[in-house]
């Protein structure tokens, strides 16, 4: 392929006219260029933090997002909320099978619960920015796991403070007394401004998609402790009672209660387990029944996300190993 060449003179700079195939490798180029800057902005329009642009949807209306498998399985629409939009096409960016909030801030997984065949995903929200901020508990259920109908904000903030990580039941045999198959979520009250934290209760009567906070809320005032969050609650049939751990810092807090509402202090775990510096949060206790065969009673895994201490050097899960006592 010839070369261009440039002439420097003390009166002009000149340039030789490129061969044909320099120009149009050039034209291709520029469009090339035009063509992914209008892209580019194009992206940017739709990104998932940018406000959500729907077509024909009022914004007053919770939209209905589906996320489309590999095999473009056309999702099913569902009584609550808008038309279904296949986020493909107005969204490309956003994954497809990790679950998004329609637009703007989440985190942490909250209450999880299936019934009636609908699996119902709270999570921590802060819907008026991409940023951080006075967390609320969004709201979505799904069928299959795949495919997310969303709801209106489940839980907001109050006079308490914002609603941080907890946990939902569904209270079969009527223990709060507000009839049985209740949703009760138990979730913690942060105060932004005093960082002072507590445990609160809200029920919901109509399968988990409004609730009505406990009007003597905190059911568990913070015994002096900085980081005092995220009950996890579980029905323990030993005690007949609710059972609840909850990060206390650097170490786990066990409650027990047979309403709900009235909680005593059972036990704490880990105060000499812990890390320097490293909070204990997110906790849970999960039961594995023994075989069939096997006359010994369920083995009990602990699980505790700590800030600090992680396999990389940053934050990390431990677990523990036992068998619960009912205290």
């Amino acid at each position: 392929m010839p070369e261009t060449s440039t002439t420097h003179g003390s009166d002009s700079n000149s340039v030789s006219s490129p061969h044909p195939q320099l120009l149009v490798a050039s034209l291709v180029t520029t469009a090339f260029v035009i063509l992914t800057l209008l892209l580019a902005r194009s992206g940017r329009d739709t990104h998932p933090a940018s406000t959500a642009r729907l077509p024909n949807v009022p914004s007053s209306t919770a939209p209905t997002l589906a996320l489309i498998s590999i095999s473009n399985r056309t999702p099913t629409s569902s009584s609550r909320g808008a038309p279904t939009y296949d986020l493909l096409k107005l969204e490309p960016h956003r994954p497809l099978f990790h679950f998004t909030p329609p637009k703007m801030w989440m985190n942490d997984p909250n209450g999880m619960f299936k019934l009636d065949a609908v699996y119902h995903l709270y999570y921590q929200h802060h819907p008026n920015s991409t940023n951080w901020g006075p967390m609320h508990w969004g709201h979505a259920t799904s069928r299959d796991l795949v495919h997310w109908t969303h709801h209106p904000i489940a839980l907001a903030p109050d006079s308490l403070g914002y609603i941080f990580s907890g946990s939902t039941v569904v209270d079969a045999y009527n223990t709060a007394g507000r009839g049985a198959g209740t949703i009760v979520a138990f979730f913690t009250h942060h105060d932004h401004k005093t960082r002072n934290e507590s445990q609160s209760v809200a029920y919901s009567a109509d399968g988990g998609f409004t609730f009505e906070k406990f009007e003597g809320n905190p059911v568990i005032s913070n015994p002096g402790l900085r980081a005092f969050r995220d009950p996890k609650v579980s029905w323990d049939s030993g005690t007949a009672q609710w059972v609840m751990v909850v990060g206390g810092g650097y170490h786990v807090r066990f409650y027990g209660s047979k309403n709900t509402r009235d909680w005593r202090l059972l036990s704490t775990f880990g105060e000499s387990l812990s890390t320097p510096g490293a909070v204990w949060e997110c906790p849970d206790m999960i039961a594995f029944a023994a075989p069939a065969n096997h006359s010994a009673a369920p083995r009990h895994a602990l699980l505790v996300s700590v800030s600090k201490g992680g396999p990389n050097g940053g934050s990390g899960t431990r677990y523990f190993l036992g068998t619960w006592n009912g205290t």
